[in-house]
């Protein structure tokens, strides 16, 4: 029998290809190979606030460009940030920090937005005074506005700030401008007035809660005992608000709201509805102690709930022209006033129209 020796392979290398010492290093200074993080987002610190609070402004942004908080601000007096920068083009970054003034009585703005300043952004932080609500009233301190633009400015975007505690109104940008995930809270003058607000909240506010031409997503409570709304509007989407005195909710096209007004005076029986709109309502619900739970001044109302505790001022819905797949709801008083009621009922009081249909009462 054959026996097999085992074979070895042996591969030489060329002593070559073998390593032969340290590489001749590149010529020059070795140069870094990254941006910079100022190189990536040029951006200017802006100094937090001394020991002992001052008079304003604590600091001026006169050029376009990038700035961020580097610490909290507290003034004495006046503004703590003005925005001058001719034309805009101002991003600023509270980059979590708060502004706040310790003023006795109210003064100033935390940032003030000069008339001739466009396309400025503010975001991520917070705004702070001393104002509080008492059940009746504001017990006036601190600032007398959050973030606040001089008229004609324009194109301005306010995103994740909250603001509490003013004297005066809390975010007042115009209709050109918008406003989003922010909230205000216990203002005594307007809560948020911009063009487009979304996703955000005004509560416990003297004057309107929110307006602008188109808002949606949002909350909001007005404190006032007059007329005034607790939002207010064009397009009213997917909002809640109440009022203490004026409408809850008023606008020219309101769907799937809720809106609630507890005015009980005699020269509020025009003011005080739950839902007030020019042009319609769908798939909402208002209510209100003294007037209408819905009044469609000049149009329909669809699949919405109208409810009312005033059985001789007021009523649960009222158009003049089509309400249907509604109920209303008022005790020995009108569920629903319309020229054409299609497919509604009520849970108290009647139905007044000129043609009823499937099944109205």
């Amino acid at each position: 029998m054959k026996t097999f020796a085992p074979s070895f392979f042996v591969v030489l290398f060329p002593f070559a290809v073998c390593a032969q010492g340290d590489l001749t290093p590149p010529a020059g200074v070795p140069a870094a190979g990254m941006k910079t993080l100022t190189q990536v987002e040029p951006r200017t610190p802006i100094p937090a606030g001394l020991a002992v609070p001052v008079a304003g402004p604590h600091f001026t942004i006169t050029a376009p460009g990038s700035y961020y908080l580097t610490g909290n601000i507290t003034v004495a007096d006046g503004n703590a940030i003005n925005i001058t920068a001719t034309d805009g083009g101002v991003s600023l970054d509270l980059n979590g920090y708060t502004i706040r003034s310790t003023h006795a009585s109210g003064s100033g703005s935390a940032i003030h937005i000069a008339n001739t300043s466009n396309h400025t952004t503010i975001r991520n932080g917070h705004i702070l005074g001393a104002t509080t609500y008492n059940g009746t009233s504001f017990v006036l301190k601190g600032f007398s506005g959050g973030i606040v633009a001089a008229t004609p400015s324009s194109g301005h975007q306010i995103h994740h700030v909250t603001v509490s505690g003013l004297v005066g109104p809390g975010i007042s940008v115009n209709f050109s401008s918008n406003v989003s995930h922010c909230i205000v809270k216990e203002v005594s003058g307007n809560g948020i007035s911009a063009g487009v607000v979304t996703d955000s909240a005004a509560e416990v506010i003297g004057g309107i809660g929110i307006s602008g031409t188109t808002i949606s997503n949002c909350n909001a409570s007005s404190m006032n005992t007059d007329s005034l709304a607790g939002i207010s509007g064009g397009t009213i989407s997917n909002c809640t608000a109440s009022s203490k005195g004026g409408p809850g909710i008023t606008g020219a096209i309101i769907d799937g709201c809720t809106g609630s007004s507890n005015g009980s005076s005699s020269g509020l029986i025009d003011k005080s509805y739950g839902l007030f709109a020019s042009t319609s309502v769908s798939n909402s619900r208002g209510s209100s102690n003294y007037a209408w739970g819905i009044y469609c001044s000049n149009g329909n109302v669809t699949n919405s709930y109208g409810f009312s505790n005033n059985n001789s001022l007021g009523g649960g819905i009222f158009s003049p022209g089509n309400v249907s797949f509604s109920t209303g709801y008022c005790s020995g008083g009108t569920a629903i006033s319309a020229f054409n009621a299609i497919g509604c009922s009520a849970v108290l009081g009647t139905v007044t129209a000129t043609n009823k249909s499937l099944g109205t009462p």
